[in-house]
């Protein structure tokens, strides 16, 4: 477990295998949230870090649906007897069974390959609070706001720590993994105006560090996060550019996927099945915007 600011550690799930890839936070005030949880087929490495400091969460907080953000939220709720809190958009999809199965299915088809390696999801049976948009939770002594931010996903919140100035930005400011900010535009529900909307939003907090799941702290002042919001700006209006030239020279997104996987550069240590699909991922997603 890695600090990342006072009262803030971080627990690297080992997704996929691959080391700085996906994290959860520990949050802790006099109560303690788990902002995050992974996968579900990463939970027992979690656990075994919370084990090893002592640390059982009050709360349990995914700021989205996706599995590799929300997947592990009942197991790790009942494990815990702790209370799951989420956007509005995203409770029944954690809490009714069909809707969790229609989750994963979803998310299956998302991530093509890789979806068992991704795992599954089980419905929460314990207390469940949603957090309206400035609505804050109350860790004593501690309060994270909720900043709705609906361009990766509609039922995703980003969260602002006003005691460190820190704003977990979940994935509406890209993935910050081993120097280099990528973009993310997955399917269904991805909207590029609306993510560049969110990033003017945030960027109005005085956050001086920013807080990803993918992958770890990032700024020192409120320059340098404004600076990683206009860096995102760029990264992600350039790949839907991309996308969309792409797809009006080679008329078919198959295509488009196959160009743009060779031209790929995420982290070495990616097999080539986590690059492709990832890639294809956001093609669709961005198609998706686009059409």
């Amino acid at each position: 477990m890695q600090e990342v600011a006072d009262g803030i550690s971080m627990v690297d799930t080992g997704m996929l295998g691959h080391e700085g890839h996906t994290a959860v936070f520990v949050v802790e005030g006099h109560e303690t949230a788990l902002v995050e949880t992974g996968l579900s087929s990463t939970r027992d490495r979690v656990k075994r870090e919370l084990r090893r400091e002592g640390i059982v969460p009050d709360y349990i907080v995914p700021t989205h649906l996706h599995l590799d953000h929300a997947g592990a939220t009942g197991y790790l709720a009942d494990e815990y007897g702790a209370t799951v809190v989420c956007h509005p958009a995203a409770r029944e999809y954690l809490v009714e069974p069909d809707k969790v199965e229609s989750l994963v299915e979803s998310v299956g088809r998302a991530v093509g390959e890789l979806a068992e390696p991704y795992g599954d999801a089980k419905p929460v049976e314990g207390d469940v609070r949603t957090l309206a948009d400035g609505e804050t939770l109350d860790l004593g002594g501690r309060e994270l706001e909720a900043v709705h931010v609906g361009g990766h996903a509609p039922h995703q919140f980003a969260l602002f720590d006003g005691e460190t100035r820190s704003l977990f930005t979940a994935d509406e400011a890209g993935m910050w993994m081993d120097g280099t900010l990528y973009h993310t535009s997955p399917p269904p529900n991805f909207d590029l105006d609306t993510n560049l909307e969110s990033l003017d939003r945030m960027a109005r907090y005085d956050a001086t560090s920013i807080v990803y799941t993918h992958f770890g702290a990032r700024g020192d002042g409120e320059d340098d996060v404004r600076e990683a919001f206009e860096e995102y700006r760029g990264v992600l209006t350039g790949w839907v550019e991309r996308v969309e030239k792409a797809h009006e020279r080679l008329g078919d997104e198959q295509d488009v996927v196959e160009e743009l996987v060779a031209d790929a550069d995420f982290p070495d240590d990616w097999g080539e099945t986590a690059v492709y699909e990832t890639v294809r991922m956001d093609v669709r997603g961005a198609m998706m915007y686009l059409s």
